[in-house]
C-alpha cells in the first residue's frame, strides 16, 4: 500500500472527501497556478483522516473538465494512491507562467483567484496587477527580496520579525519585500503567519 505523506491544509494543498463541483475546483486550480503551485488531494475528510473515492476515473475525468474551464490551462499531474482506507487522488497544480489563470464562469465572465491561507479566494484588482508584474522565470528580484530569500534559506521558516533579524532588516522593509515574492510565488504565508519558501522559489535559488 502507498501512505503518501499529505501536508495540512494552507496556501499550497487542499483536501476534499468528494470531487466538488467543478467550477469549485476550477477555482482552487486557479488559486494554485496563481501562486506556488499546490496540491488537491481528494478522499481526505476535513479532520485529515481518509476515506477514499469510490470512482477513481469519475475523479479523473472531473478533474481534467475542471482544468479545461481555466485559461490558461493549468499543468496538472493526477496520481492515484492505493491505502488500507481506498483510493487517494492527488492533483498537483504547477505554478503559471504565462500569466494569471482565470476561470471562465457560467454567466462569461472570466475571474482570478488566488489563495490565502486555506481559502480560495477571488484577486483583486492589486493582485492581479502584482500577478501580471511577476510570473513565473520573469520575476526580477531586489536587494531587499534577495535578503529576505537568504533569510529563509537559513531558518525554512519565520515571521516577519524573525525574517527581519535574520535578514538584518527593518520589519517594514521585510513587509514590502514579502508582498513582492508572495505574489511571485515564491514565498507562501502558513495559517500560523509564518513564511516559508515554495518550490518555485527553492528552484529560484538553485
Amino acid at each position: 500500500m502507498d501512505h503518501p505523506e499529505i501536508e495540512a491544509e494552507g496556501p499550497t494543498t487542499e483536501w476534499k472527501e468528494r470531487l466538488p463541483a467543478l467550477h469549485k475546483v476550477a477555482r482552487t486550480l486557479s488559486a494554485f497556478a496563481n501562486g506556488g503551485g499546490g496540491q488537491l488531494w481528494v478522499g481526505v475528510r476535513d479532520d485529515g483522516r481518509l476515506c477514499g473515492v469510490p470512482d477513481i476515473e469519475a475523479v479523473k475525468s472531473g478533474v481534467d473538465e475542471a482544468a479545461n474551464m481555466v485559461d490558461p490551462r493549468p499543468g496538472i499531474q493526477i496520481r492515484t494512491h492505493a491505502t488500507d482506507r481506498g483510493n487517494l487522488i492527488e492533483v498537483i497544480v504547477s505554478p503559471d507562467e504565462e500569466g494569471p489563470a482565470a476561470v471562465l464562469e457560467a454567466d462569461g465572465s472570466r475571474q482570478i483567484y488566488r489563495r490565502e491561507g486555506e481559502h480560495t479566494l477571488p484577486a483583486d484588482r492589486d493582485d492581479v496587477k502584482w500577478m501580471q508584474r511577476v510570473t513565473g522565470a520573469k520575476v526580477s528580484l531586489g536587494t531587499a527580496e534577495r535578503k529576505v530569500l537568504g533569510a529563509l534559506v537559513k531558518i525554512e521558516r519565520g515571521n516577519q520579525a524573525e525574517l527581519a533579524r535574520a535578514a538584518f532588516m527593518g520589519e517594514r522593509n521585510v513587509k514590502r519585500a514579502l508582498v513582492e515574492l508572495r505574489y511571485a510565488g515564491l514565498v507562501q504565508e502558513g495559517p500560523d503567519r509564518r513564511y516559508a519558501l515554495t518550490p518555485q522559489g527553492h528552484r529560484k535559488l538553485s
